[in-house]
């Protein structure tokens, strides 16, 4: 649906400058400046959702990556020193639970290696005031856990932000037919205008035309860097959204 979005609101940015241009043409239509308020209204409305579903995803892969990285380290350190500490006690039963490899650590899924750090975690905790000994301190394990909480909740939020960005796409659409609705309105009330503003009209026609919007370059007035602005240049990956186009979205 991305381009399809782009597209739909290159066209209705476009209507809301041109509108706001010849205001002193319609003003004193009744009808016409109902819908026109309606419009604008509508206008604000679909910035908003847009701007929240704009999400550039880069730097927190990157940062989900690192503390995913320095939690593995730490792990890998306490899974030393819980050995050790098996080895010291000659525990067996204790030693045999800590039998991770390093794969079962390092590699495989994500939510699995959050379990074994878990794991790991919990058999500290059984035996937290000897390990101090191997410099696993009270207040390393707090870190530790900490980090294990805020791993929990970056696994967590990718669920909940795609079930809220569903419902923000599910919303854009509706609010698209509802401007669709007024703008048509007005398409009936415009020819009102044709016989002493006939420059108005077709200026008008020209305007609710949808095109291929590509970049601020082939945009009319300043239509372009608004919608660069909120899009990127060139970008339809900067709304994430399902692979291919909605043609609900278009006119």
């Amino acid at each position: 649906m991305k381009r399809s979005v782009r597209n739909k609101y290159a066209m209705y940015n476009a209507m809301k400058q041109y509108l706001a241009e010849s205001n002193e043409i319609w003003k004193e239509n009744s009808g016409f400046n109902a819908n026109v308020e309606k419009f604008n209204d509508l206008f604000d409305k679909v910035k908003d959702i847009l701007q929240d579903l704009r999400v550039d995803s880069g730097p927190t892969t990157v940062r989900k990556h690192a503390n995913l990285e320095s939690l593995t380290r730490k792990a890998m350190t306490l899974q030393g020193v819980l050995r050790s500490l098996a080895l010291e006690i000659k525990d067996q039963e204790f030693d045999a639970r800590l039998k991770m490899t390093i794969s079962d650590l390092k590699h495989g899924a994500v939510l699995q290696r959050i379990l074994n750090f878990k794991h790991l975690a919990d058999m500290a905790d059984e035996r937290l005031e000897e390990l101090a000994k191997f410099n696993w301190t009270k207040e390393v394990h707090e870190n530790f856990r900490e980090m294990l909480d805020n791993a929990d909740k970056q696994l967590a939020a990718p669920v909940s932000r795609r079930r809220d960005m569903k419902n923000q796409r599910q919303e854009l659409k509706i609010v698209f037919t509802e401007m669709d609705q007024f703008l048509n309105a007005m398409d009936l009330i415009i020819y009102a205008f044709e016989e002493e503003h006939p420059t108005f009209v077709s200026r008008w026609q020209d305007s609710r035309s949808i095109v291929n919007y590509r970049s601020k370059s082939n945009a009319a007035d300043n239509n372009g860097e608004v919608i660069d602005e909120l899009f990127g240049p060139n970008r339809d990956e900067n709304i994430p959204d399902d692979e291919t186009d909605d043609p609900s979205m278009e006119g």
